[in-house]
């Protein structure tokens, strides 16, 4: 890569460890800066919203996206009422790159003004980051930003 890590280095909003700064640069340094915002959609409401999300990247405004299917749900032995949905941003170091396509989640009525979705990078799945584990990597969460805590970042 032509540029020094710390010139490209995302912000750590005020509640995150320098844990995550450290594995930012582990994912610098592999060239794996994709990420994906994760959604939960509720059951009844998955076809609706999966059919929108599927039109918004027809359209361009969203890279890509991947949903569990009903058998996944269920072979998972989930009683949830919700599915897993994860909505890709191709460079997570491109902060207002994430907070557009976050910002698009909630204006296009994908997830309810009651939801809380979270942004986690690739590295983070590859390393088998979750929250059970996340403090042995340094961290006090297995998700990078929510989206509130990026809007702060990006409104200063």
């Amino acid at each position: 890569m032509s540029q020094e890590f710390e010139e490209v280095a995302p912000p750590i909003p005020n509640e995150m460890t320098e844990g995550h700064a450290e594995l930012d640069e582990a994912a610098f340094n592999r060239e794996e800066l994709g990420g994906e915002w994760l959604l939960f959609p509720k059951r009844q409401m998955i076809g609706t919203v999966w059919q929108r999300v599927l039109e918004l990247v027809a359209d361009g405004r969203l890279y890509d996206a991947q949903v569990g299917t009903a058998w996944h749900h269920e072979a998972r032995s989930s009683r949830s009422k919700r599915y897993y949905m994860g909505i890709a941003v191709p460079n997570y170091f491109d902060v207002s790159d994430v907070y557009r396509v976050g910002d698009l989640i909630t204006t296009e009525d994908i997830v309810g003004d009651d939801q809380v979705f979270f942004f986690k990078p690739l590295l983070y799945t590859r390393l088998g980051i979750h929250q059970r584990n996340a403090e042995s990597y340094g961290i006090d969460s297995s998700t990078r930003y929510t989206f509130s805590a990026l809007r702060d970042l990006t409104m200063d």
